[in-house]
Formats: structure tokens, sequence, C-alpha cells
């Protein structure tokens, strides 16, 4: 004969019902929370103050925003000893570029980036063609008719050093990073900002994106030509944080978990501009500003990015 089955009371029946429901938004979070996790494992971000000791500091990538006032300057030295130099600041903050360069020991570079052709990027650039040995250049095709531009061409020429055009989708190794080049992303004679080499720096899952002065139209060209390459952990904010750069656009397709703004103390351009800082601030609350903090040096293991700064506002 067979067993019928026991009835289960309209109480019992709602009691494991509600249990399967429980079990099943369980999972689902848990789910989540393993995926969250996993995120934060490779885009854990540390922060400290100037100094203070690092885990294994010589095994890790680090990435100087350099303090030169209201110009840019930045270096990337990686473990195995490769040197990258993006900008070099203006003629006016030349000795705080060398100083600083002397002070980690720096004088090889293996390549130097010149985004643009502007005296803020590159007047410091002879100084630190004297100070230092420069293997080779990496240039957009953008010239303007200063002086300025002029002693860069000498430098380059004197120097001997190789001599590259930035050609977006080329790839550059140093030690165990890739440089990928992803502008300039349009021609524009009239705005030489929107001529600025875009250059993107991944060390395992970390990543760093230089913009040099790139403004909306660039940066909305960047995106239509390849927004997934654009993602990065940390970027250095277009044009000082002017409200002409950083558009929703393309703050979506970076993502960055940190930002730093490169720019003078009470500068006459009103930089940063509050719309810029605002749409950042959609994106990420950690917003590094040289002018303020100093120089801002972003470390990384491959898989947890460590920030200082030079100083605490209040330092100032």
């Amino acid at each position: 004969m067979k067993q019928r089955k026991k009835s289960l009371s309209l109480k019992e029946y709602k009691r494991q019902r509600l249990l399967r429901t429980l079990g099943s938004v369980l999972s689902v979070v848990l789910l989540l929370l393993g995926l969250y996790l996993y995120n934060c494992r490779i885009r854990h971000i540390g922060f400290m103050q100037f100094g203070t000791a690092l885990p294994d500091p010589d095994t890790l990538a680090a990435v100087h925003f350099i303090d030169v006032g209201q110009a840019d300057a930045a270096c990337a030295v990686l473990p195995g000893g490769e040197v990258l130099l993006v900008d070099a600041g203006s003629n006016a903050s030349e000795d705080q570029l060398l100083s600083y360069l002397a002070r980690y020991g720096i004088k090889k570079i293996d390549i130097a980036v010149f985004t643009h052709p502007h005296e803020d990027h590159i007047g410091g650039a002879d100084a630190v063609f004297d100070a230092c040995d420069i293997k080779s250049v990496l240039l957009s095709d953008a010239v303007t008719a200063t002086s300025t531009f002029d002693i860069l061409t000498d430098c380059i020429s004197d120097e001997g050093c190789t001599v590259q055009y930035a050609v977006p989708g080329d790839t550059y190794s140093l030690s165990d990073a890739c440089l990928t080049v992803l502008g300039p992303a349009m021609k524009d004679e009239e705005n030489l900002n929107n001529e600025s080499i875009l250059l993107h720096l991944q060390y395992g899952d970390t990543s760093f994106l230089f913009t040099g002065d790139a403004e909306e139209p660039a940066e909305t060209a960047a995106v239509l030509r390849a927004p997934d390459a654009l993602k990065a952990d940390v970027l250095k904010v277009g044009h000082h944080g002017s409200s002409t750069s950083s558009c929703e656009a393309f703050l979506d397709a970076v993502r960055p978990k940190v930002a730093v703004i490169s720019c003078g103390t009470y500068n006459e351009y009103g930089h940063p501009h509050a719309a810029a800082v605002e749409r950042l601030q959609a994106f990420t609350e950690h917003i590094f500003r040289t002018d303020r903090l100093g120089a801002i040096r972003v470390y990384s293991d491959g898989e947890t990015l460590y920030v200082q700064s030079e100083r605490t506002e209040t330092d100032k």
C-alpha cells in the first residue's frame, strides 16, 4: 500500500516557506559579499602621513605627484628601478622639481613624457635633461612657436635620446608594469590642451591614468574610442581641476578610487574649480590637492594602494 504523505498544518507550511526564502536571500547576500570582498582585496586603499613606514617599500611601485605649483610633474618608480617621468613643471618650478628628484635619488629616466607643449608642463625639461640621463622621450605631435618649446627640442637633439610620438594603442613595458597610450584622442590646433597625451599605467591589479591638460572634447573623444581602457584606480585630474575638464562621461569610464589635482596655492585661475570637484566627488571621496597637501605619493604592491601626503592641511 502506498504511504500517504503527512499533511502540513498551515502554520508549519508558512514556517518552511519562510525558511526557504531566507535561505535563498542569504545565499545571494553571501555571493554579493564574496564579490565585494574580492573587489576590496585588489582595490584596498590605505592612507598614511608622509614618512610613515611602508610594508617592504623596495618591492612597491611608487607614483609621485610632485608639488610644482601651478604646473604638472609626476614620476613613477618601478620595483625594477625603471623610471617614468610625466611632464616637468614650469620654468619657475624647476628648482623644486630637481630637489624632489634628487631627494629620491632619481638620476636616470627611462621614458620622459611631455604631454603637450605648454610651459607649465615642459618648462623644467631643460633642467631635468641637465640633471638626469634620459633614455627615451614620448611626445605628442603638437607644436608651438615658443622659446620654451624650442629649448625642449634642442635638449632632445643634444641628448641624442630616442624620440617617439604618441599613437593610441601603443604599449611600453617598464619592469612588471605596462604603459598604454590612450591619446591624443583628437587634433585641435586651436587648443593644444586637447592634444595632450593620455597614459594608462597598469601595475598588477592597480592602475593609474595621466591626462595632461585634456579638456572635455578630448575626454569625450577618448571615451568614444576606447571606454573600457580608461578605467583606473588613480586619476591625475586633467587641466589642474579646471571646470573644462573631468566631464561626467569621462569620469564614469575611469571610475577613479583616488583623484590627484596638481595646482598652485591661491592660483590666479581659481583651480580647482568647484564644478569639477563636485563631479569628482560623485565618484570618490579621496581627492588630493598638491596646493594643500604638497607632494602626493601613491604606492602599490599590485593589489593594495597606499597614499601618502607630504603634509596635512593644518601644516600650512
